[in-house]
Parts: C-alpha cells; sequence; structure tokens
C-alpha cells in the first residue's frame, strides 16, 4: 500500500502545508506527516486538504490519546503564535558549508553581501558542541525567509511564514518556493554540513544565485559575475560586496540571463590573506 504522502496530490499537500505553517501543528518542529483530521480515512474521498494536517512522528503517536479534537482545533487556530523550527543535532568539528559550484574553507567568512554574511561558523572550545552556525535567507524580494540560530540549548531553523509561498520537507531537506516551478531555496541540514543546492539570496540591491548545475552568480546593480568550479582555500572571506546604493527589483528578472560581466571558472585560490577574494571591501583580489 502506497504512503499516505504518496497518494495525496501535490496541490492538496501544498494547501495542507500553508495551512498548517509548513511545520507539526502541536509542537512546531520538523520534519512531519500528513495525517487525517478531523475525520479518519474512509477512502481517497478523504485526502482533502480540509480533512489533513501535519503532525510530527511524535505527536503522530500521542494522538488521540493525548490531543483531543478540540485541542488539535485550538493548535490550528494559534500556528501563527509560534514559527516553525528544527532542532539541528549537535554540530561536529568539521563542520562544512556545500555551496553550488563552489567550495570553500574561509577563515572569517563564507560569502558576505551588504554586510551580512549568508552563513557564519564560529569554532568554539565545548568539545559537545564544536562550532555554533548562524545563517540568514531571503527571498528575491529580500525579505528574510528563514534563520539559523543559537538557543541556551541547541540550534533551531526558524521559517518566517508570512514570506514564504510554500515550503516543503523531505526529511531534513527543506524546498522553499516563491510560486509554482520558482525554487530560490534547497538546502539540506545535518550534523556535519549544511548544503545548499539552490540559493537566491537578495540584500541592499545585491543578488547571490546559485545552482548545483550553473554555480553562483553575483549581481550587484547591472553588473553580473558567475563563479563555478571555484575554490577557496584557507582565505580570510571568499566573497565580500557592499550594498550597490541603488534599487534593483530582482522579482520578476531572469538573473540568469544577465549577461555575465566577469566570469571565474575551474580557479584554484590558496591562503589569501586578503579582507575577501572577490568583492570590494577591503583589499580583494578581483574587484567587482
Amino acid at each position: 500500500m502506497r504512503k499516505l504522502r504518496d497518494r495525496i496530490s501535490e496541490p492538496v499537500k501544498r494547501t495542507v502545508r500553508q495551512k498548517c505553517g509548513y511545520a507539526c501543528i502541536i509542537c512546531r518542529q520538523i520534519p512531519y506527516d500528513y495525517d487525517h483530521w478531523p475525520h479518519p480515512y474512509s477512502g481517497p474521498e478523504s485526502d482533502r486538504a480540509d480533512n489533513l494536517i501535519l503532525l510530527c512522528d511524535s505527536c503522530h503517536r500521542k494522538r488521540p490519546s493525548t490531543y483531543s479534537n478540540i485541542i488539535i482545533k485550538q493548535f490550528l487556530n494559534n500556528i501563527s503564535r509560534t514559527p516553525p523550527g528544527f532542532s539541528l543535532a549537535a554540530t561536529q568539528s568539521n563542520f562544512s558549508i556545500v555551496w553550488p559550484g563552489v567550495t570553500i574553507q574561509s577563515r572569517q567568512s563564507d560569502i558576505r553581501i551588504g554586510g551580512k554574511e549568508i552563513v557564519n561558523i564560529q569554532v568554539t572550545d565545548n568539545p559537545l558542541e564544536p562550532v555554533i552556525i548562524t545563517a540568514s535567507f531571503t527571498n528575491r524580494a529580500g525579505h528574510i525567509v528563514s534563520e539559523i540560530t543559537r538557543n541556551e540549548q541547541s540550534h533551531i531553523l526558524k521559517i518566517f511564514r508570512d514570506n514564504v509561498w510554500d515550503v516543503q520537507w523531505l526529511s531534513n531537506r527543506g524546498i522553499f518556493r516563491q510560486k509554482l516551478g520558482d525554487v530560490y531555496l534547497d538546502i539540506s541540514l545535518s550534523s556535519s554540513e549544511i548544503k545548499i543546492r539552490r540559493l537566491c539570496f537578495c540584500y541592499k540591491g545585491i543578488a547571490a544565485i546559485g545552482d548545483e548545475r550553473r554555480g553562483l552568480r553575483i549581481i550587484k546593480g547591472y553588473q553580473a559575475l558567475e563563479i563555478n568550479d571555484v575554490e577557496f582555500n584557507n582565505v580570510n572571506t571568499a566573497i565580500d560586496l557592499e550594498g550597490s546604493g541603488e534599487y534593483r527589483d530582482f522579482i520578476n528578472v531572469n538573473l540568469w540571463r544577465l549577461p555575465a560581466n566577469q566570469t571565474h571558472r575551474g580557479m584554484r585560490y590558496l591562503d589569501v590573506r586578503n579582507s575577501s577574494v572577490i568583492g570590494d571591501v577591503g583589499d580583494p583580489v578581483f574587484v567587482f
């Protein structure tokens, strides 16, 4: 027998995710699965958006003995008060960030746009948690859609549901969509790495976009820089760009079609101790 998630149509699943705020309606954790409520499954006609909710495995096992229909309804009515979160396991000392088309090993930060780091890793002396991670991801309008922060107990990934159209979680992999067919963030989380398969980070007139096939592209104003199959090893900062100071509407623009002013392909940068390798901050190797 097919799993419930495979049997439900994609439009219905998307409506359920939007209704439930992209996380378990009770504990607000990710990952989740689809569960029938308020009526139990009685055939394909039960697979309707108004008869489905999102529950994590733990909360699913507790229902219906712990969570009555009244309690579940209360959780549904209050989901807007608690953003969804994903608790990351204790990080490992060899934690890495996998960027699309770019390998970066930096001493300070990998990519900084307008003074804002997309992902930051801080090394600690705590053997139980050797690194602390912070991250911020935006949509094409420059609004924050997700953040990784650290509380007293663990790393938490938050989703700002008012700034997203759809977020689909497949185990530890999150796919963020601006609209149907427009994925602007595809990210996987584990104790050893953050893997970014697709990225569209827009901030202060600069856009950083990338996917595994085409690599990374930086757009500043009306200039475009393509970076693919490039390694940065033991550098202070790989890419560091200040805000362009001019407004650029990235929402309805195909950023991959803009002609590239510079292309860096198949290059290796080792032990560059300038402020940045590519950018306009400090003394970069390449000014963009």
